[in-house]
C-alpha cells in the first residue's frame, strides 16, 4: 500500500493503485491513504474512538452466558421471557 501511495503522490493515476489493491474500492483506498497520514497515536485514538462508538451503537453491554441445571428449567426460562415475565 505504502509503495501505491508514493507512485499516487508522484503522478501516477489511480491504474496503479487498483492493480495492486484488487478488491478494494477508492472510497476504501483513500480512507487507507488517510489513516496512512496520521501517527500511531492518532491511529490508536481514533481506533479507541470507533470502538467507543460501536459500544454505544449496538448498547454496549456484553452478551450474557446463562446456565441452566435442568432443560426444563431453561423451558421456563424461555416462557416467561417470551412473557415478558423474566
Amino acid at each position: 500500500m505504502l509503495h501505491v501511495m508514493r507512485n499516487t503522490e508522484q503522478g501516477d493515476d489511480g491504474e496503479a493503485a487498483n492493480a495492486l489493491t484488487p478488491g478494494l474500492s477508492a472510497s476504501r483506498q483513500e480512507q487507507l491513504r488517510r489513516d496512512l497520514l496520521l501517527t500511531p497515536e492518532e491511529r490508536v485514538r481514533a481506533a479507541e474512538e470507533t470502538l467507543t462508538l460501536d459500544r454505544l451503537r449496538h448498547g454496549g453491554a456484553p452478551s450474557r452466558v446463562i446456565g441452566f441445571d435442568r432443560y426444563e428449567d431453561y423451558l421456563d426460562y424461555k416462557w416467561k421471557l417470551s412473557t415478558g415475565g423474566a
